[in-house]
């Protein structure tokens, strides 16, 4: 059994699809002897990108959303010849300028809008904002498309530009490392901790189709969760299983979550 195989048995089947584009992009680096450019990608795709890469030793993997800990970073792999620069990521921060007197925008409303134009979420970065100005990164072959694209968030007439990576906004992480001791990984025991709430509704939330694992509508109560998955709850907010850290004197699983709760 392969290396890959025995990723593959480890991974959820909605990941699987993705794992064989990563597969994909590693061997062509490989055997193309050059770097090779990503999407955007969330921590877990980064985890499973670099997993892979990690069996071929002629090889490596660096990743940047434009700023440290970004959540959607690019990444590149590469022969280890080669010194990766800014430029290699092709990266654009884009501004939204709106009448900021008399409208309000919120992150969601930007993203729906952004997806709203036809682009794939995996071609947009992260969603930054100081409460007041708004800023996103995107692909640098997007600009000229979203500039005659989204015209609108919500009811608020906008227009977008790009503009220097030295203009960005300062980001403001508002998550809070909780460490907790737990039965299981299973996602709606995991998110009951989380947001203090009974393991009943955190499965009813999973049930209803309230929960995104990783992006994607997740339904089923018992999956289990993994280092780098990122889960949204509608009503709650959202966490990162930051840290799987073996077990408790009393068999508890010891993990630490990085927390944002919806205010």
């Amino acid at each position: 059994m392969t290396a890959n195989e025995r990723l593959q048995q480890h991974v959820r089947p909605s990941e699987r699809f993705f794992l064989q584009k990563a597969t994909d992009w590693v061997s062509q680096a490989d055997h193309e002897y050059r770097p090779v450019l990503t999407d955007f990608l969330n921590r877990r795709e980064r985890y499973l990108v670099q997993t892979i890469v990690n069996q071929t030793p002629s090889l490596q993997f660096a990743t940047n959303g434009g700023f440290a800990d970004a959540e959607m970073q690019r990444g590149l792999v590469f022969p280890d010849y080669f010194v990766p620069q800014l430029s290699d990521f092709e990266l654009q921060l884009m501004a939204i300028d709106y009448p900021m007197r008399f409208a309000t925008i919120k992150h969601y409303q930007i993203l729906g809008a952004l997806l709203g134009t036809g682009v794939k979420r995996e071609v947009l970065g992260d969603v930054i904002t100081n409460q007041k100005h708004w800023q996103f990164y995107c692909e640098a072959t997007l600009v000229k498309y979203l500039q005659s694209n989204l015209t609108k968030i919500g009811s608020t007439t906008v227009s977008v530009l790009p503009v220097s990576m030295s203009s960005q906004l300062l980001p403001e992480d508002d998550s809070v490392l909780v460490h907790q001791t737990l039965q299981s990984l299973r996602i709606d025991n995991v998110i009951a901790a989380a947001f203090h709430i009974s393991r009943q509704v955190a499965n009813d939330l999973v049930r209803h189709g309230q929960v995104r694992l990783n992006w994607f509508t997740e339904e089923r109560p018992a999956e289990w969760l993994t280092v780098q998955d990122l889960v949204s709850v509608r009503g709650q907010g959202r966490f990162v299983l930051q840290t799987e850290d073996g077990f408790s004197k009393k068999g508890k699983i010891k993990a630490t979550l990085a927390v944002i709760k919806h205010k």
